[in-house]
């Protein structure tokens, strides 16, 4: 279904499939409805909501995590009772109750649903791609989003999509540092549930002039998700790829157990697969394992030999997390230049000059405080652990659309290209 004036599905129902806040769902409905000329409280719009949204062939292949679907439930149904609240026994002057029975039959459902909900077991986010011939990729995490870091979503892991599938499909690059010739061998470091080769692979940038894509993580639970994700959007999974590993046409793609603090056996490792592009999103949160971390990316691009650089992308949560950061960075031998992600419109008094900017693949409406699009903006990171461009500025954490991710941002993010200080 599309509304009017609009290239792509429901905003509204383009949310609940990302498990988005639930009140950012329900204030996106309530434009959608706009846009069809129908009140969001009246009968017909709960049971467009019911029919487009909870009962939508997509949630059913692929649900959502339970307790956000009956969230996003009690939360329409409290607005509908909120405006009926004057008229007596919550029903309306004809003696009709304000809230469909389709609505009610899902809330009562889903609030059965995400009682028996296991925090271990596994549900789906799933996400717009206007611009594939697939419209929309699914992929599978923890219901709990802190039962394995590994099996969650971090805002950084959409910005780093975002940012390859940019820069791919540029003739000259901005940032991201490819190298200048042979192929391009990516190594991603706790790369989660997958979700690089995911999108990209959908673009034929990514097909024309990536090799192989390696997929790294620690435990052998998080390496058999990552490949049912692969396996999900059709993605063949080679046993073992090396750098002499011959190319039949496209990608292969990989996925290996990686351990940063077994040093010995990750330098034979990485040698063997001789990637030349170095990515990491969101691995940096465990203080113990930044000294692993920055060996392993030291030892990634040591592999290389002077031919390749990396790219971390990293939400920058505690100050004392990233001081720590960069002093091991320094200690190593390792340069960075880093960039943080900011709203994309100019502002007066800006002192960094926008370097990318970022297309969003939704048209909303963008009356709440969400912005408009996202831009990488050079800056530095001071000696304190925070960004040079905002020193004395309280809040700088921006949420909106970035490409065809919704993002709740709880922090700002920052992208760091580091490279071999000798070869700088």
């Amino acid at each position: 279904m599309l509304l009017p004036c609009t290239p792509h599905p429901p905003v509204s129902l383009l949310l609940f499939l990302q498990s988005a806040p639930p009140r950012k769902t329900f204030d996106a409905f309530i434009e959608d409805c706009k846009l069809c000329g129908m009140s969001w409280c009246s009968p017909a719009a709960q049971q467009l909501c019911v029919a487009l949204i909870i009962r939508n062939p997509l949630v059913k292949k692929y649900p959502p995590r339970p307790s956000n679907i009956y969230a996003f439930l009690k939360h329409f149904i409290f607005e509908l009772e909120q405006i009926h609240s004057g008229t007596a026994g919550a029903e309306d002057p004809d003696g009709e109750d304000p809230i469909h029975q389709d609505l009610m039959e899902a809330y009562i459902e889903y609030m059965e649903l995400s009682g028996r909900s296991d925090q271990k077991s596994f549900c789906y986010r799933t996400y717009f791609d206007p611009n594939a011939s697939e419209k929309y990729v699914s992929v599978r995490l923890a219901v709990g989003q802190f039962t394995n870091v590994g099996l969650a979503l971090w805002p950084s892991a959409f910005v780093l999509v975002q940012l390859l599938a940019r820069e791919l499909s540029e003739p000259s690059p901005s940032v991201v540092p490819f190298p200048l010739e042979g192929e391009l061998r990516l190594l991603e470091l706790g790369a989660g549930v997958g979700l690089l080769p995911l999108l990209l692979k959908r673009q034929r940038a990514y097909e024309d002039r990536v090799c192989c894509c390696i997929l790294t993580e620690y435990q052998q639970e998080l390496v058999d998700n990552i490949t049912f994700n692969l396996a999900l959007q059709d993605i063949v999974v080679a046993e073992a790829v090396t750098s002499d590993t011959p190319n039949s046409g496209g990608p292969l793609h990989a996925v290996a157990l990686l351990d940063w603090r077994e040093h010995e056996q990750n330098q034979v490792k990485l040698r063997n697969w001789g990637c030349n592009l170095i990515l990491a999103a969101d691995c940096v949160y465990d203080v113990s394992l930044i000294q692993p971390f920055v060996r392993t990316l030291h030892d990634a691009l040591s592999a290389t030999n002077g031919c390749g650089g990396a790219v971390v992308v990293q939400t920058h949560r505690q100050r004392e997390t990233i001081q720590r950061l960069f002093a091991v960075l320094e200690e190593a031998g390792l340069s960075v230049c880093s960039y943080r992600l900011a709203c994309g419109v100019p502002s007066a008094g800006r002192s960094h000059d926008i370097t990318l900017t970022f297309p969003r693949s939704v048209s909303v409406h963008t009356g709440d405080g969400s912005v408009c699009c996202f831009a990488l903006e050079r800056d530095e990171v001071s000696p304190s652990g925070i960004f040079k461009g905002l020193e004395g500025i309280e809040n700088s954490v921006v949420s909106g659309w970035i490409g065809p991710f919704f993002t709740s941002m709880e922090a700002v993010v920052g992208v760091h290209v580091i490279r071999l200080r000798s070869i700088c």
